[in-house]
């Protein structure tokens, strides 16, 4: 038996270019998730190791997903490291390597094919990824002594975008490093748009840049050069509080609020740009990233934390679909708190999530449990079926 009911989005242009409204139809079609502990993803493999030849990976602060590999800092046997880990599952790595000379932080963002950078203090580094991890092969000192706001790159295809601090308190711009000449050593090629607007809380996606404050949005996109915002009355009429959340795709921008029962929805890819009223639902949620088109979401339930998916439907419809269950993932020893949880890294396939004690590789199509992740050293007789 299915069941579906509709509601009607509130919308209302950014751009002075008239408005519209539109009907989602959320549909359950009944059919029960997997029962926790049988992931639907037959190719997930089943491995077993000797609980002695492994090691618990803690504190995890920064990742990023390149390849088959991931690279994160965070303690290995008391000691902080940057190891590069190849998975084997998802409660399971081996350890390619502790690599001293890559420490500074773990968030690359990938530029021209093959390379990958991140900012380091007052330096911006640039990696080349090998088949079995990666070497630093450029650094250059950025214009500025300080990082305006966040650390994040913006990258639009053809240069790095940076936010930094100007001279004698002029307003932060976004500084940009030219890759297509030599991408080992990014060269810095001028400054542009304002891009802390809401001090310290910058973020990037692709050629997507986004500046949001505790009741305000402002986002920029690099390769169109259309630059927009959004504000609200926290205390007005729908109490919508303030900011709790905001993650991006590149694409589409959720702003989860204090009162749970909206969502903001910003559709930056489409001609003309709207700002989608919505909601996720009640509930307590927290929203972790946007994945391609999907709100990924830490769902406090039965006393656990579970991982859910919605879909932010895109134009016409507009707006946020229930989660279909193609996403129930358990995190093991996480308690019914999500406040704590947060992704470092994602692809396509699989994220990185901590609460600050334990790293979880979470499959982001799939149902079950998943475990904080071990490390095992190479050779240490890890066996897959």
């Amino acid at each position: 038996m299915t069941f579906s009911r509709s509601f009607v989005l509130a919308c209302s242009p950014i751009l002075a270019l008239g408005s519209a409204c539109s009907t989602v139809e959320i549909v359950d079609d009944g059919a029960p998730p997997a029962a926790p502990g049988e992931p639907d993803n037959p190719s997930e493999p089943a491995c077993v190791i000797d609980p002695a030849d492994r090691i618990l990976l803690r504190s995890p602060t920064s990742a990023t997903l390149i390849g088959r590999m991931l690279h994160i800092e965070a303690e290995l046997g008391g000691a902080p490291v940057y190891a590069v880990l190849e998975p084997a599952s998802s409660e399971l790595a081996t350890l390619e390597g502790v690599h001293p000379e890559l420490e500074g932080g773990a968030s690359w963002t990938p530029q021209a094919e093959g390379y990958w950078a991140r900012v380091r203090g007052t330096q911006l580094d640039v990696m080349a990824m090998f088949e079995q991890g990666g070497s630093l092969v450029g650094t250059v000192d950025l214009p500025s002594a300080q990082v305006a706001g966040s650390d994040a790159i913006a990258f639009d295809g053809a240069s790095l975008h940076l936010c930094l601090e100007e001279p004698d308190g002029a307003p932060a711009l976004l500084h940009r490093f030219d890759v297509t000449t030599t991408p080992a050593l990014p060269i810095h090629d001028g400054a542009g748009e304002p891009c802390d607007v809401y001090p310290g809380r910058g973020l990037a996606e692709g050629d997507l840049w986004v500046d949001t404050g505790e009741m305000d949005v402002h986002f920029l996109g690099l390769a169109s050069g259309v630059a927009n915002g959004h504000g609200w009355n926290p205390d007005g009429v729908h109490s919508y509080g303030l900011m709790t959340g905001v993650e991006t795709d590149g694409h589409v921008i959720a702003v989860t609020l204090e009162n749970q029962a909206y969502t903001f929805l910003y559709y930056t890819a489409e001609s003309e740009q709207y700002v989608v009223y919505s909601s996720f639902g009640g509930g307590e949620k927290k929203l972790l990233d946007v994945v391609d088109g999907r709100a990924i979401m830490a769902v406090p339930k039965d006393g656990g934390v579970e991982i859910e998916a919605f879909e932010l439907v895109p134009a016409p419809a507009w707006g946020v679909t229930a989660p279909r269950g193609d996403l129930a993932i358990t995190l093991s020893s996480v308690a019914g708190d999500a406040s704590g949880l947060r992704m470092l890294t994602h692809d396509t396939e699989r994220a990185v999530l901590t609460d600050g004690t334990s790293a979880f590789l979470v499959p982001l199509h799939g149902t079950g449990t998943v475990a904080p992740l071990y490390v095992a050293e190479p050779g240490a007789g890890v066996v897959c079926d």
